[in-house]
């Protein structure tokens, strides 16, 4: 099959993006962004580096469509190994004790299936993670020097250099300092953000290495917004705090979590009487939901055709007429005649709904916001925290693909940071099993209960 502009997509979709060969994923990511998610191919005819690589990806899927084998010669993971290894590139930003609990979930998974490939990943990135957060929290590396303090400062210099002309004598510097830290064994392999250092040295060597007398340096953006939420959580872990004219560090939390509030200690009485604010949810959406309070998160899954937009374009219509304005992002359907339809069928068009074919950068109109779907907008659980974080108080409905056998497209792990989690393991069945009421079900096609 001839792939072009016209096609790509569209065969994408119906292999399924988690399917795909890691090159040819990255470079359909890529596409997606610079085409507003392949609806505008303009830069074909205007950036001819830009037409190079667009074909050379046309050309790799029409290779994996007529062999269906990796295209890096190497054997290709299955589906569930690749979801295991994005979960494992999500503990990073988890807290010990969570890290803790999923190990031992693993350990129980492992004694009734065995030490199958998805497991194995997984069990090695927890006791890396959990070994390294350990080390951490005690303050100090093997060289005697807080390992971190060393790594933050090659990253500092690092991100210093973005969109900078760079001379030669600066990147000479850069090269032996951060080459003579890591075989005097300041930074190691075991270090905390050892694989940021890892690529931050390749890019630095390979640009030395071209012998240019100077360059303008351009640090790739994701990396860039990777590396500057490093530094933002590590500066919040080493604020300084006055006693007695000394400086004191704070202690270190996890390399991208919150630092901790100050502990509180209250009588169990006064929190038994303590009051705590919920949205008043009724009916059928108390009875799968609960009862949230404002600024709640949600992540519905389910296979393809069984109803998980049409459910939540539902909830969507109940949210903005009984407790403020919504925004429906529908980048999987775009704003055409299937979304349409839906909102037609459910009749849940309000003054207080609105619908989007992209993620707004400005959401501070709207209460409450439907991704639909996480994958296609390109968001990973990072991203999605640092979405919540920068919208305090507002809720978040969040969307995902699932493979065939209904596991979600993502890192598992991000199912323990939601209030909500919806399951649609059926067509027109929705099961919840959050924290406001586990085991909630209702069934969304065939019932002919008015919408409260």
């Amino acid at each position: 099959m001839k792939v072009t502009k016209n096609n790509f997509m569209t065969e994408v979709h119906k292999i399924g993006q988690e399917n795909l060969p890691e090159g040819l994923l990255q470079a359909h990511l890529y596409l997606m962004k610079m085409t507003d998610g392949g609806k505008d191919w303009s830069l074909l005819e205007k950036k001819a580096n830009f037409k190079r690589l667009a074909e050379l990806a046309f050309q790799k899927l029409e290779e994996f469509l007529e062999n269906g084998a990796s295209l890096n010669g190497k054997p290709e993971k299955t589906a569930a190994e690749r979801l295991a290894k994005n979960d494992a590139l999500m503990y990073v930003y988890m807290e010990l004790d969570q890290l803790q609990r999923i190990y031992e979930l693993e350990k129980m998974a492992e004694e009734e299936d065995g030490l199958t490939p998805e497991i194995k990943i997984r069990k090695r990135a927890l006791e890396k993670e959990i070994r390294l957060r350990k080390k951490d929290l005690k303050g100090k590396g093997l060289s005697g020097k807080p390992d971190t303090d060393v790594e933050m400062s090659f990253i500092k210099r690092f991100l210093y250099f973005n969109r900078r002309k760079i001379s030669r004598d600066d990147m000479t510097h850069y090269v032996e300092d951060l080459q003579e830290a890591i075989k005097g064994r300041e930074i190691r392999k075991t270090s905390l953000y050892a694989a940021e250092i890892r690529r931050i040295q390749d890019a630095v060597v390979d640009l030395y290495n071209s012998r240019r007398k100077s360059f303008r340096f351009q640090i790739d953006e994701y990396f860039t917004y990777d590396l500057e939420r490093i530094v933002e959580r590590y500066e919040k872990s080493r604020k300084i705090s006055k006693k007695d004219g000394k400086a004191e560090s704070v202690p270190l939390c996890g390399p991208s979590e919150p630092v901790a509030e100050e502990p509180k200690i209250m009588s169990s009485i006064e929190f038994a009487k303590k009051e705590f604010k919920t949205l008043g949810f009724t009916g059928k959406w108390l009875e799968l939901i609960g009862d949230p309070s404002q600024g709640f998160t949600a992540m519905v899954f389910g296979k393809p055709k069984m109803g998980k937009s049409f459910l939540c374009i539902d909830f969507a219509g109940y949210l903005a007429r009984n407790f403020g304005k919504v925004l429906y992002v529908a980048k999987e359907e775009k704003l055409d005649l299937t979304l349409q339809q839906k909102l037609k069928e459910k009749d849940v068009a309000h003054e207080n709904l609105f619908v989007s074919d992209h993620l707004p950068e400005d959401l501070s109109g709207y209460d409450f916001i439907f991704l639909d779907s996480v994958n296609l907008l390109g968001l990973n659980p990072a991203a999605l925290r640092a979405l919540k974080e920068a919208n305090p108080g507002k809720s978040f409905i969040y969307i995902f693909q699932t493979t065939k056998t209904g596991n979600f497209r993502g890192a598992n792990s991000f199912q323990h940071d939601v209030d909500v989690v919806i399951d649609i393991p059926e067509k027109g069945k929705a099961v919840q099993f959050g924290r406001f009421n586990q085991g909630g079900e209702m069934g969304f096609f065939e019932s002919s209960e008015p919408i409260s």
